[in-house]
């Protein structure tokens, strides 16, 4: 990729040895969450699974690893994928009719939507990247709404009395028969044999690709469904109580064994159709085996075509300790350098990187799915950040303070090692912002971007070497968080932590951080608030608020996505709004006119959607593109409790919520109203207004009358769970430096 962009039809490849060792399989079991009331356990969350299912895995010698809806593995499933050999999708409430487009049946009961989202992007994301997958009763079902099938909700209803199941809650006897040949008739090692179960909800349309495997006898109600041609796909309706029943979780851990312990790793993606051994045509992020030898890559995808555009060697446990090790041997000599010369490299990187300027657009553009004029001005702001730090290995000034018998003075030392982990939505704009003060500080780097979005990241230590930076100062791993990320974390010879990214994963680093002591700056969510009274001018503001939304397709931790509105005004607010929106040309990145791009992965885009469902308050509705590419319409709703979902939660999409308020003090209670506190915006005609909401504001960056967040020259960090510590300006030298105090006797004796 070094010199430019590959074309669209261009897959270039590398590869790195992986380790597959011979320890049991672990098979992930999803699982349900329900608050109990058991003693001292009174209020308290509980994760439900049935310990026949871990006793069968553990008997087929498996190791059963719970997983609990997780919102942030909605939008990355990976990162629970990463850790599991097999996936088992576990029985238990009835799915969500609206997961598979229907309406709600009086008989459909207590369904859990969370749990839903979060198993439908698991088994997509499994299915695609060919690991071994059983659903079991609920989970059949769910395997089937996956593939894009629908559900017969009440079964009673559509069967007729002579059915097994016309006593709702009622364990009936039946027989069941087993297609010969099917996965689910080599598993359960027969052909036929009996079980006792209810289900009220069953199959009515097959989701794609997808065949009966298993029928009733009794009324040929489909009883397992399996996914021909992958390595392991099948869903029965029955629970592992006897032994046909129990050898389906046998048969899984067997799958599982040997995905882990083939030697040619080989997978399947089924979004292409294609071994991961032979060439890639497309589909989503995966692992793949490269060269035939066992080798492993990042496929990365570029979310406008949905078609692999890259590979790139998938870094590991072992490729961390080398950076960091080349990092710290490289350290004492990077922080001998004499501030000019530092000064210099960087301002050589700063002018090799606006060399590079349209070609790293153009990659951003691509891999991160963002328009080719936002991409041109992030990398302006990249080059911007190299030059303004330039400027600090000089200008690192410690103080002396009067004491009695001497002098006392001050100096600010580098840290050392310190690992950087950047997110998927500003790649490299975001990367710079902690590499630049990180290297004139005198630290060594070693730099981990997103899985999704390792393009330019990649292309920045080539630059940075070509550019005189000597070995070992500027490092990069792509690899996944819960590998490489982790293991930055806990690293005892990395000094620092700077992490952009997800309110919940910064929890977790902030406490792995802490076993070691390490200094951590943390630029997390974001819910912010757009406050516009009626005084304000009303078409200005509704002008503005759709791309302080919109932009980036809305992933953006300072999308104002809250839009408080003075209720006199809310009227007049919409009208000038809707144009606005609906004017957002939304396509491909690659054209100049486009404003908004796709959204990031097929994953993303679904956690985005449940935040509109069908009877949502859709007040404007935007257009996005039909076909290939992770597409959402930019959209808003409108009105909005502020204690709504849509309202309270950081979607991470094109969605905005239009949230009336009266007053003030109203607006400021609204706005204050959340856990988090990174940006914001206030308009209106009343400067002392402006200045006084602006101070009582629980966030850390607000504009008047303008929706802008972010300069180099300027501080940029959160209040609240937005974060620790600050990033740009003259603040983020603070956090990678440590303060030396020395105290220098001048009286004799």
């Amino acid at each position: 990729m070094t010199g430019g962009i590959p074309p669209r039809s261009a897959v270039p490849s590398g590869g790195i040895a992986t380790k597959r060792n011979s320890q049991a399989p672990t098979i992930g079991i999803c699982a349900a969450v329900e608050r109990v009331s058991w003693g001292v356990w009174n209020g308290y969350e509980v994760t439900l699974v049935p310990r026949t299912y871990v006793r069968c895995v553990q008997k087929a010698g498996g190791i059963a690893l719970v997983l609990p809806p997780d919102e942030a593995a909605v939008a990355d499933p990976d990162v629970l994928l990463d850790r599991v050999d097999a996936l088992m999708l576990a029985g238990g409430a009835d799915i969500d009719p609206a997961s598979y487009g229907a309406e709600p049946h009086p008989e459909t009961k207590g369904t859990w939507p969370d749990r839903d989202r979060f198993e439908l992007a698991l088994a997509r994301r499994a299915l695609e990247r060919d690991l071994p997958v059983l659903g079991i009763c609920r989970g059949m079902q769910l395997l089937n709404v996956a593939l894009g099938g629908t559900l017969v909700q009440h079964l009673p209803e559509a069967m007729g009395s002579e059915a097994h199941r016309t006593v709702a809650g009622t364990f009936s006897k039946h027989h069941i028969r087993l297609e010969p040949e099917s996965l689910a008739c080599t598993a359960a090692g027969v052909e036929g044999f009996v079980v006792w179960s209810h289900h009220h909800q069953g199959v009515e349309r097959l989701g794609e690709g997808l065949k009966v495997a298993a029928w009733a006898a009794e009324d040929d109600l489909p009883e397992a469904i399996e996914l021909p041609g992958n390595h392991f796909a099948l869903g029965v309706i029955w629970h592992p109580e006897e032994d046909e029943e129990s050898k389906v979780i046998s048969a899984l851990v067997d799958a599982a064994r040997a995905e882990k312990s083939n030697p040619d790793g080989r997978r399947v993606d089924k979004s292409t159709g294609v071994s991961q051994i032979g060439p890639v045509g497309g589909g989503d992020r995966t692992e793949r085996p490269v060269g035939g030898g066992g080798m492993s890559a990042i496929e990365v995808i570029e979310p406008a075509t949905e078609q692999v555009m890259a590979e790139v060697p998938r870094a590991g446990v072992e490729e961390v300790d080398a950076a960091v090790a080349r990092a710290k041997a490289a350290f004492p000599a990077w922080r001998a350098v004499a501030p000019a010369d530092r000064a210099k490299l960087l301002r050589d990187l700063a002018d090799a990187l606006e060399v590079r300027h349209e070609d790293l657009a153009q990659l951003e553009t691509r891999n991160a799915g963002k328009p080719i004029g936002d991409a041109r001005g992030e990398m302006e702001m990249v080059v911007e950040t190299f030059r303004y730090y330039a400027g600090a290995p000089e200008r690192l000034l410690g103080q002396t303070i009067p004491v009695a018998g001497g002098v006392d003075m001050t100096f600010r030392e580098p840290l050392g090692v310190v690992g950087l982990i950047v997110p998927w939505n500003f790649p490299l704009t975001i990367a710079s912002w902690k590499v630049a003060p990180a290297l004139a500080a005198g630290n060594c780097v070693v730099l981990k971007p997103a899985e999704l979005t390792p393009l330019t990241a990649i292309e920045l230590e080539k630059i940075a070497l070509d550019a005189g930076l000597p070995e070992g100062v500027l490092n990069v791993v792509a690899g996944p968080g819960s590998v490489c990320g982790r293991h930055l974390v806990e690293h005892p010879d990395v000094a620092k932590i700077a992490f952009t990214g997800s309110t919940e994963v910064g929890r977790g680093i902030a406490a792995g951080a802490a076993q070691t002591i390490k200094r951590v700056t943390l630029e997390l969510g974001g819910k912010s608030a757009n406050v516009v009274f009626a005084d304000a001018d009303i078409e200005g503001a509704a002008a503005a608020a759709p791309l302080a939304v919109f932009g980036n397709a809305g992933q953006d931790c300072c999308a104002r996505s809250r839009i408080l509105v003075e209720r006199s005004a809310v009227d007049d607010f919409l009208a000038a709004l809707q144009p606005a929106v609906e004017g957002i040309a939304v396509g491909d990145p690659l054209d100049e006119s486009t404003q908004m791009g796709p959204l990031i992965s097929a994953g993303q885009r679904d956690a985005v959607a449940s935040y509109v469902p069908d009877d949502a308050p859709v007040a404007i509705r935007g257009s996005a593109p039909d076909g290939p590419g992770y597409w959402f319409p930019p959209t808003v709703l409108a009105p909005v409790a502020n204690d709504d979902r849509a309202a309270a939660e950081e979607i991470f999409g094109p969605v905005a919520c239009v949230i009336p308020f009266d007053g003030e003090e109203e607006a400021v209670r609204l706005a204050n109203e959340t856990i988090y506190g990174l940006s914001g915006s206030i308009w209106t005609g009343d400067g002392a207004r402006a200045l006084r909401v602006a101070r009582v504001l629980e966030t850390g960056v607000i504009s008047i009358n303008s929706n802008t967040s972010v300069r180099v020259s300027t501080p940029f960090g959160g209040f609240k769970q937005s974060g620790v510590g600050r990033e740009l300006g003259p603040a983020a030298l603070d956090h990678y430096t440590d303060v030396k105090n020395v105290y220098y006797a001048t009286e004799e004796g």
